[in-house]
């Protein structure tokens, strides 16, 4: 039986790409001057983003038509920074620039269980099929795919998150994992206090993600969603995709960096998290 792949994110950027000049720099921690890798850089409500690769230095292509919109740069653990888009142009046009983030200290939650009375189930599209597919479309740093999970009692303590890729044709990729509550039937505020880095070389298997060091806990819908952070190998003809599953939920999609999300319906991706409460 052939295989069925379902693209969830298209090129939809090449109206947006002509005469265009990028811009490059590179972000550091403020204190330490040391790099941080993996910070969302984008226009705003726009499919124009990035992210920063592992030495911290990026590199954006801005068009005059975004001169009067807003970049946010943000990433967990520091203060995000939002600068008009003319101005980031003036500051970055020669390269070398460094944009500096603060580091945000949160207080983690603390968990109490109670040990006689725990619960264990696995939540969300449990699917592995190999014969139908669906994942990015597109090689845009900071796209992202997630489900929605319902959780079956409040609070729900996450243990770990699973998925199961059915066709990687990179040598390695790495995506960060993000939880989000929803709001206005879409993805809202990130709920993780520290970033999930999720690296993967398999070419065709179950991913899992211990998730208890990071004390999770949900009280509502949420939404799990993989970002794309980097991939090496065959990067001009490298493709990957999870299992999925027709009728089976919706995803949500976002294109890049600080983009608007999108719902798609009909089609659910082998998402899923095994809980505690």
């Amino acid at each position: 039986m052939k295989q069925i792949q379902l693209v969830l994110f298209g090129v939809f950027l090449s109206n947006v790409v002509i005469a265009q000049n990028i811009y490059s720099g590179k972000v550091i921690n403020a204190h330490t001057q040391e790099p941080i890798s993996f910070v969302n850089i984008g226009v705003i409500g726009k499919q124009v983003g990035t992210v920063s690769d592992s030495n911290g230095e990026f590199e954006i292509s801005l068009g005059q038509s975004f001169d009067r919109d807003s970049i946010k740069i943000s990433i967990i653990g520091y203060k995000g920074q939002t600068l008009i888009t003319s101005e980031f142009k003036s500051k970055f046009r020669n390269g070398n620039s460094l944009i500096l983030l603060e580091e945000e200290f949160v207080e983690l939650d603390q968990i109490v269980i109670n040990q006689n009375k725990l619960s264990t189930k696995t939540l969300g599209n449990k699917t592995e099929s190999k014969m139908l597919s669906g994942g990015f479309g597109s090689q845009q740093l900071g796209s992202e795919v997630g489900i929605r999970i319902k959780i079956k009692e409040s609070p729900t303590y996450l243990d770990k998150f699973n998925c199961f890729i059915s066709n990687n044709r990179f040598d390695s990729v790495t995506f960060r994992l993000n939880i989000y509550q929803l709001t206005d039937g879409l993805p809202g505020e990130n709920i993780l206090k520290e970033n999930i880095l999720v690296r993967t070389k398999i070419k065709q298997g179950r991913i899992t993600v211990d998730l208890t060091e990071y004390n999770i806990i949900v009280k509502n819908v949420f939404i799990i969603s993989l970002e794309w952070l980097e991939m090496f190998g065959n990067v001009e003809n490298g493709v990957i995709f999870f299992s999925a599953a027709l009728l089976n939920s919706s995803v949500f999609l976002r294109e890049t960096s600080q983009s608007e999300w999108e719902r798609k319906k009909g089609i659910g991706v082998g998402f899923n998290v095994t809980t505690t409460y």
